[in-house]
């Protein structure tokens, strides 16, 4: 008997059915994610995976029992021919052309032919030919389709630049103020100095610890002159970079699934905890995040309309990717490579082929002026890995002669960790992301567990490459030297919020519940929870935990305000231990100002203020409790000025106090 000549009864049995497997889902996640919840260990993380198993198969029965109309539909690739057919010959002539200007680009880095009218150039040129030759080399490999821009919704054009700005003044809110400490971002302060005193260095050269191209330290040049050498300036870069993950993310989900989810995926990302974080920090991973989202944005956008520009495109955002961090750089094309595999094998789809073939070459036009410098420079392609990737001697040393009792713990934590990360495990450094709970807070890991489960369903489709992504990134993870750090998961964090999208959606959706009302309602109230959470509950623990995981003072509080000294104060951090952080510190202060001296951090018992020359101002930075160096000081100044502390929010015992001298005292 058929579905259509199935009594109405039968059918009324059936949505009955796949109702009650639904809530019995939605249930079960819920106790997984209480079991998950942070600080838990051993059997109930095993009850958690458990719950998580019987969620997912009560979901998948839920999935098989529902009719079409009571399922989120999502993408299914349906192969037309190729648009257009065949390259036009000025079509041809342009990707020649982006070719021409990025061999230029790669040149100006490289140097290995000594051209001299290609030494010294305007980091500006170089920027604008890099550009340019990336956009012809796009646009003529896409066929030189003619740029359209209308816009047929402006109901829904309207929310999206509304959530746009919402998440932009998200990010820019407290930007100098909520985290006032260096997040090793003295890498990009460091690198700032190449675009200094009119110096035109090579974009395509590194820029010091791990950055492999000037491209983001260029990007930080011109904020920093826009908004001043401030923690604006240096971060501003970063929060641009982490903004438009948005509108991507919009892009993506409206193409894998509809305007309406794509809308709460744009929201979600927007207000995403970890996003925020790490778009307020001057770092280039947002740039992998940024460029690794667009890359399945423009592949989602081919397998639906397999036109030239999208497959051109989807290999630019996929060169892209080489230009920044290395999780991007490693993972990107694997994940693109085995989508595209399982594509072919899946769907059959032979005549996608030339789609393939098309992001292929573009990807690799893109990223050969990287690629072009590294050789030529003999410098290391992977600086990062090379540090913090587990040695082979490691695995080996574990599997020689049996596993011990203790290796095994070591072995179940490796395991296990890459995976907790999202839903469980904090940050293993206090220092980048910190926090008690993974990246997904506490009340939404029922909602993410529902929206791993319903792609695990849908594993044949093209929606899959968002769980195959988190799955990669975790995997490489277990061979890190430390897999729980939350920074090398950035590149695909920009997914997890698109999964939260589609676990709600899509349970609403198998309910019936999916009215405008009701789901607008829901959703505001999860993207007001995430910035709650964020800014009233992660933040304050994160700047408690950052000051205990220092072993001095507020040090950097103590920076922040020499740089508002005057610029010919010589400026004094004493402690009774040397300081550790002094490099990242001393970095800072450089970079806030044209300051004449660096600044001097001796221990108390090394500290000799009676060796000081009188022709300058001096600013002595003293722990609470040094009363030995504060004695040292008033001997030797006896027109010190009194006792000054900090304006911010900082216990007393964590901050420095100030003492100002005048020149000639």
């Amino acid at each position: 008997m058929s579905l259509a000549a199935q009594p109405s009864w039968f059918s009324l049995l059936r949505r009955l059915f796949s109702i009650v497997f639904a809530l019995v889902a939605c249930g079960l996640m819920g106790v997984s994610a209480y079991f998950f919840r942070p600080g838990v260990e051993g059997l109930f993380l095993s009850e958690g995976a458990l719950s998580l198993l019987l969620g997912g198969l009560a979901l998948g029965i839920a999935l098989v029992l529902a009719k079409d109309k009571h399922k989120l539909q999502t993408l299914t690739p349906w192969v037309t021919p190729l648009k257009p057919k065949a390259m036009r010959w000025w079509a041809v002539g342009m990707v020649g052309v982006g070719i021409v200007l990025l061999a230029l680009v790669a040149e100006i880095s490289g140097q290995a032919l000594h051209i001299p009218e290609l030494e010294d150039v305007s980091v500006h040129l170089q920027f604008a030919l890099l550009v340019l030759g990336i956009l012809l080399v796009g646009w003529g490999l896409g066929g030189g389709t003619r740029l359209r821009f209308s816009i047929s919704d402006w109901r829904t054009a309207f929310w999206l630049v509304l959530i746009f700005a919402f998440g932009l003044g998200i990010r820019m809110w407290g930007l100098d103020t909520s985290a006032r400490f260096m997040q090793d971002e003295t890498v990009f302060t460091d690198a700032l100095r190449f675009f200094w005193d009119g110096r035109h260095p090579g974009l395509m050269n590194g820029g010091g610890a791990y950055t492999v191209t000037l491209i983001y330290p260029y990007w930080n040049a011109l904020t920093v002159t826009l908004w001043g050498r401030n923690l604006v300036g240096l971060r501003m870069a970063s929060v641009l970079l982490g903004v438009w993950v948005i509108p991507v993310a919009y892009e993506l989900t409206r193409t894998l699934f509809d305007k309406r989810a794509g809308l709460i995926a744009a929201l979600f990302a927007a207000t995403f905890p970890p996003i925020i974080h790490f778009s307020q920090i001057s770092w280039g991973h947002m740039g992998d995040a940024l460029f690794g989202l667009m890359t399945l944005m423009f592949v989602a956008r081919a397998l639906k309309w397999n036109r030239r520009v999208d497959w051109a495109f989807a290999g630019v955002s996929l060169g892209l990717t080489q230009y920044f961090y290395e999780v991007g750089r490693l993972l990107y094309p694997p994940l693109i490579i085995g989508w595209f595999v399982l594509l072919v094998i899946g769907w059959r789809m032979k005549r996608f082929r030339r789609g393939f073939v098309l992001t292929a070459i573009a990807a690799v036009l893109v990223a050969a002026p990287v690629y072009y410098a590294i050789v030529v420079r003999d410098a290391p392609a992977t600086p990062r890995i090379n540090d913090s990737a587990t040695r082979l001697e490691y695995w080996q040393g574990i599997l020689a002669d049996g596993v011990t009792d203790d290796e095994r713990f070591q072995l179940t934590g490796r395991l296990t960790t890459p995976f907790l990360v999202y839903v469980q495990h904090p940050d293993s450094m206090a220092e980048y992301y910190g926090g008690f709970e993974g990246l997904v807070i506490p009340p939404l890991v029922p909602l993410f567990f529902l929206g791993v489960c319903w792609i695990f369903w849908r594993l044949r489709y093209p929606v899959a490459v968002l769980l195959i992504g988190l799955l990669l990134v975790s995997t490489a993870n277990i061979f890190a030297n430390d897999p729980g750090f939350a920074s090398r998961y950035v590149a695909f964090a920009s997914l997890i919020p698109i999964v939260l999208a589609i676990g709600l959606y899509s349970v609403l959706t198998l309910l019936s519940l999916n009215r405008r009302w009701l789901l607008t309602g829901l959703v505001v109230l999860i993207a007001l929870g995430q910035l709650y959470f964020y800014f009233d509950i992660h933040l304050p623990y994160y700047n408690i935990q950052r000051r205990r995981a220092s072993p001095e003072h507020d040090l950097f509080d103590a920076v922040l305000r020499a740089a508002s000294l005057p610029a010919d104060t010589q400026v004094f951090l004493i402690d009774r231990a040397p300081f550790l952080d002094y490099g990242r510190a001393n970095g800072l202060y450089l970079f806030m100002g044209e300051h004449p001296y660096e600044i001097k951090a001796p221990t108390s018992a090394e500290f000799d203020p009676n060796e000081l020359p009188r022709d300058r101002s001096y600013a002595f930075f003293i722990a609470p409790d040094d009363t030995e160096a504060m004695d040292k000081i008033r001997l030797a100044f006896p027109n010190v000025s009194p006792p000054m502390y900090t304006t911010e929010s900082i216990p007393v015992w964590d901050e420095y106090i100030l003492l100002l001298t005048k020149a000639g005292d």
